[in-house]
């Protein structure tokens, strides 16, 4: 299997991975997820369908400029269960920093990891990612 194979090969693994620790954390999964890895970059795109009540708080944390507390408190959640994952895949992977980005249809959501994970990836250095069933315990 060449490189660019095993890279998109991983890219699908973590994909399921990350819908089913989404759905763990947030109560409900993503209808489809992508994600990229560029160098120690992980990009998500978990595509969303809000109900009237997420769209309703999402509107009012907008309004009143409190989605940054709002993230700030998703991260503090997010985090050690996301670097909970990294870490089974490589022991010396860490979570550097985490961003999200929320609308009506999308939520991105970029991890920097503290190595470059594509490379760990072409080097056989990376398990692949858990299993959806081994997700379960990767909750709040």
């Amino acid at each position: 299997m060449n490189s660019q194979n095993r890279i998109e090969q991983f890219e699908h693994g973590l994909e399921k991975a990350l819908a089913k620790t989404h759905k763990n954390i947030m109560g409900r999964g993503p209808i489809q997820t992508e994600v990229r890895i560029v160098g120690n970059a992980v990009f998500t795109r978990f595509e969303t369908e809000l109900i009237g009540s997420e769209k309703l708080l999402l509107g009012f944390l907008n309004e009143n400029r409190h989605t940054y507390s709002y993230f700030e408190y998703l991260r503090g959640i997010s985090i050690p269960i996301y670097e909970r994952m990294f870490t089974r895949i490589n022991k010396l992977l860490r979570i550097t920093g985490m961003e999200f980005r929320v609308d009506d249809n999308y939520t991105f959501m970029l991890i920097t990891l503290s190595s470059d994970l594509r490379l760990l990836i072409e080097s056989g250095a990376a398990n692949e990612p858990p299993n959806i069933e081994d997700t379960a315990n990767l909750t709040i």
